[in-house]
Parts: C-alpha cells; structure tokens; sequence
C-alpha cells in the first residue's frame, strides 16, 4: 500500500473573504498530505514492523502515545509520540486481561493513568492496568442492558464515555466518573435497525472532545451537531440543510482484502433484496459520519465525496462558524481519523488505482489499513468576522425556555432539556 494522502486544495489567500451565501466554503490546507510525520505499523510481509493486517481500533493518549489494536497477536500495543513501539498488552483467550479470539478486539480507550477501558461480551466494561493485568469490571447501567458497546472514549479529565446502541431502537451515551462511582445517561438517539454486511449499515454517531471536556456528538442521521459540558448540559446544536447521499445496489461492492478482488454483494438477490426495504429514514448514508475537535475550532466529516472519491469535511472555527472545506480519505461506516496535540492520525484507506476504487461501494474502503499516518495540522485562519444570516449560515435549534424542547427524527419526537444559559457564551475551549 502506497502514501496515497495528497496534498490538499491550497487557496488561503482568500479565506478573509469567509463562505460567501451561494458559494461552496473556501478550500483550505488543513496539512500537508504529502509529508506525514510518521507512519506507525507495517504489513504482514514487512519483516520490520510491528505487523498488523487491518487496523480496526486505534487511539491515541493525551500525551500523544499511540495504541493500536493488534489482529495478529490480540494485543493492544503502545507506540510513543515519536512512534516508536513501546509495548504490548493482552493475548489471545478469554480470561482476565484477554481478548475474545471470537472477534476483533472491541473500542477502547486509555485515561491518564495508562489505564485501557474495553468491554465484554459478558456486557461489562473492562479495565486493564498498564502491564495488561485486570484492574476491574464494571456492568453496564440499567438504561443500556441488552445493548452492544459502539465505541469507548476519554475525556480530559478521565471521564469515561461509553456509547451503547440497540439495534433498532437507540442509542445511549453515558458517562463516568474515575472509578466508575457516578455515572449519567445524557444523550439519546434513534439506532439504525438493519446490521447487516458485519454492521457497515449502523451508522453510529460519533464523538469528540475538546479541551475543556465538552462533547461533540454527531448524528447518524442528519447534518446535525450535539455539544454537551463536562456534566452532560446540552449547551449547543448546530444543525445545516444537506442534500442526503441515497444507499445505492453499487454501495454493496466491497473490497475483499486481497488485491482486486471484491466481495461484491451487489448482485446477491439477498443483499439487494435487503436494500431494498431499508425504511425511509436509514436508506441513506448519515449526512455527517464523524467530528474531529482541532486545537482552534473542529472538522465535520461529510458523506459527500470529490472527484478523487475522498470524503469531504467542514472546517469549523471556535466560533462555530464554517469558514473552509477538504477533503481526505475515511470510511463512511466509521470515522477513522483522530485530531490531538495539533496533529490529525488517519488509517491509510487510500488507492492509486481510480479505475479499481470506482468499482468498490460506498460502504468499503478502498484499501484495509495496516498503518497510522500522522499529520502536523496546520493552524486555522484568524478569526473572521461575524457574518450575516445567509443561506450559508448554520442553524440553531431554537431553545424553549424554561421547559426545554424536542428535537424531531423521522417519525419519533426525542425530548432533550436545554440548560437555562442557552446557546450564547459558549466558545471552544471555553
């Protein structure tokens, strides 16, 4: 697999112009695509490099210490900030600090402390200690019983989030202190039902943190934003108009792994038939599929693509205000990018070969991974002035003190409580 990230559209001598109403947000650099810093992981044929078929999971600290969780030994390794590998926690079993062979090793997370959340089929969250010795389990709250872990991530201040999910029925986003004493269900959303294709139909949000602990939540439905403080106040949405992308019978070609090879449920009377009855509401790919909080504001991964067939994201200042577009590889299924330290991690999903990507779907990467790229994010522009309600504007939804409001999904009316200090005075960071 080849450096396949290229350099982005470079036009900042016009960003202090901002998004003008009926013109697409200006192109920025958000880094140079051509000089990674570093690329951690190897293939299996690379007899110098920590080997790795696919990376499935991977996470970076605070400090900047990588993880990647390994598919060839079951373990989660720790690689340095300067990407050198460090060690190795886990093995393959199903005892105390083991990991299931039966699957890829679950969404995890790493505190301060070194210590590594993950969960069980046995419905706990794990905790490891940083030698890979068992810390403790904890079962899940009453609100999530019976429902699968979607993604496990830390706050700043060691908060632990978990995102559960139903099939069919919703999504749950908790929080816990350290030590697991407190814990609050503060999110809650419609889960997509059909979870078929090895669940590339689910469609989670996504989350993000920024500095301050406040939590970015996409939706997996719509152009919409959820922020949420430290203790789990609703205190931002930020919400677009959206042209949705429509799930197509070619989305079922997938890429095999092996060469050129496709898995192409595209014509299996089954998978179209599948397709086919997907209700309304989750017969389109979500409008945003990730969010990635930036030192100086936070990117928005749309399910649009360019002539290059990389996804599109939206840059965001600290103030909320769309101020730049551009695009990379990712995968729609899952977002594969992290943004810490002033730096952007992405999974190397890309392809040289434009005439074998037009034949994989939308719900395949062109290529599985084996390594982490790392970029140097570039600084975002200043800050620009406010601008005027446009067509081009975000839109907020609209607060009902003091009874709070509902946000509507479909069909189904989702209560949600608004805090008393609304919308104003809330910056990035803040």
């Amino acid at each position: 697999m080849k450096n396949l990230a290229t350099g982005l559209f470079v036009v900042l001598s016009i960003l202090s112009a901002g998004c003008k109403r009926g013109s697409d947000p200006v192109p920025i650099q958000l880094y140079d695509g051509t000089k990674p810093l570093m690329a951690v992981g190897g293939s299996v044929d690379d007899p110098n490099a920590r080997a790795y078929r696919i990376i499935d999971q991977f996470t970076v600290d605070r400090p900047g210490n990588i993880f990647i969780a390994s598919d060839v030994e079951f373990t989660i390794d720790k690689y340095d900030p300067q990407g050198r590998f460090l060690s190795a926690v886990g093995r393959k079993g199903q005892g105390p600090g083991e990991f299931d062979g039966r699957r890829r090793i679950p969404s995890f997370g790493v505190d301060s402390q070194g210590l590594i959340y993950t969960s069980s089929l046995q419905s706990k969250i794990v905790v490891l200690n940083p030698d890979g010795s068992l810390n403790g389990e904890y079962g899940f709250p009453a609100e999530a019983k019976g429902h699968y872990v979607g993604s496990i991530k830390i706050a700043p201040n060691d908060d632990v989030h978990v995102m559960f999910y139903n099939p069919g029925e919703e999504v749950v986003l908790a929080r816990f202190s350290p030590g697991f004493k407190s814990s609050r269900i503060y999110h809650r959303s419609p889960a997509r039902e059909n979870t078929a294709l090895g669940g590339f139909l689910r469609f989670l949000p996504d989350m993000d943190f920024d500095r301050s602990g406040n939590v970015y939540v996409t939706d997996g439905f719509e152009y919409r934003l959820f922020v949420y403080s430290p203790a789990g106040e609703l205190i931002r949405t930020l919400e677009r108009p959206f042209r949705k992308n429509k799930i197509v019978i070619a989305d079922l070609a997938l890429y095999s792994g092996k060469g050129q090879e496709l898995a192409d449920f595209s014509k299996d009377p089954n998978s179209i038939r599948m397709l086919e009855r997907l209700p309304e509401a989750e017969a389109n790919l979500p409008s945003v599929f990730g969010v990635n909080v930036l030192e100086d504001g936070f990117i928005l991964w749309t399910s649009n693509q360019d002539s290059d067939l990389k996804y599109l994201f939206d840059i965001y200042d600290k103030e909320f205000r769309l101020i730049g577009r551009s695009s990379e590889y990712n995968w729609v299924c899952q977002n594969s990018a992290l943004a810490r330290n002033g730096r952007i991690y992405l999974l190397e999903l890309g392809s040289d070969d434009m005439e074998f990507k037009r034949k994989i779907g939308r719900l395949s990467p062109f290529e599985y991974p084996f390594r982490v790229l790392v970029y140097e994010i570039k600084a975002l522009p200043g800050s620009l002035p406010t601008p005027r309600k446009t067509g081009n504007s975000p839109k907020r939804l609209t607060a009902q003190h003091p009874h709070g409001q509902s946000l509507h999904y479909g069909n189904r009316l989702l209560p949600s409580r608004i805090p008393s200090r609304g919308w104003r005075g809330m910056t990035l960071g803040a």
